[in-house]
């Protein structure tokens, strides 16, 4: 990696259902979405200046799910040259304390999704394959 590129900080949550069979999905929307349009992903934010991984967590599951969400533990992290500048991405496991899941949620300035679904690992490989740093880490984890 360039050290001299500015480095995005992003997280991404990942919630099993009851019998960990499954981990809730959202489908990205088609524009303005760049790099995934349209493809099923892991929630995932980009994190405020001085803002903490925690609260980063808290806010995506918030802002994006509408549910309030508490961490269980960290999954893995990775980063990616993106040309420009660099992500780097944690990976949490959470848990959903308040609230059900709905896509999209009414706030702006952020990617919002456009549905949600209980899915599978299957089900991420097409963006791990465009580039998904949350894909990755969540199928490395589960290959």
């Amino acid at each position: 990696m360039n050290e001299d590129k500015p480095i995005k900080q992003l997280i991404a949550v990942v919630i099993f259902n009851e019998d960990r069979s499954k981990v809730l999905l959202v489908k990205r929307p088609d524009a303005p979405d760049e790099r995934f349009p349209g493809m099923w992903s892991l929630p995932a934010g980009t994190l405020h200046k001085d803002e903490s991984h925690k609260n980063a967590v808290k806010r995506t599951g918030q802002q994006k799910l509408g549910v309030e969400v508490e961490i269980v533990k960290l999954l893995g992290e990775e980063s990616a040259d993106r040309g420009k500048y660099v992500t780097h991405m944690k990976e949490y496991e959470v848990k959903i304390v308040k609230g059900k899941p709905s896509c999209p949620q009414p706030y702006s300035g952020m990617t919002q999704y456009n549905e949600w679904k209980w899915g599978t690992a299957h089900n991420l490989k097409k963006a791990e394959k465009a580039g998904s740093l949350c894909s990755s880490i969540f199928l490395k984890m589960n290959s």
